[in-house]
């Protein structure tokens, strides 16, 4: 009866470790994820806007 006992800790244990071990990792990508699509973000952001720039000044130069 002991070792069913025993069996049985050591499922639960290792079940909870590999579970904690998986959310762990899951929030660490998420969290690297976030950071490196925030910084891609802003940099098109930052393209973007020069783009429109740009093409805004070609307009009011050919008005002028």
């Amino acid at each position: 009866m002991e070792l069913k006992s025993l069996k049985s800790k050591l499922i639960v244990v290792i079940g909870l470790l590999t579970i904690f071990i998986c959310i762990s990792l899951g929030i660490m990508a998420y969290l690297n994820t976030s950071v490196i699509i925030r910084a891609e973000i802003e940099e098109r952001v930052l393209e973007k806007a020069d783009d429109v720039g740009q093409l805004v000044r070609s307009r009011l130069d050919t008005r002028i």
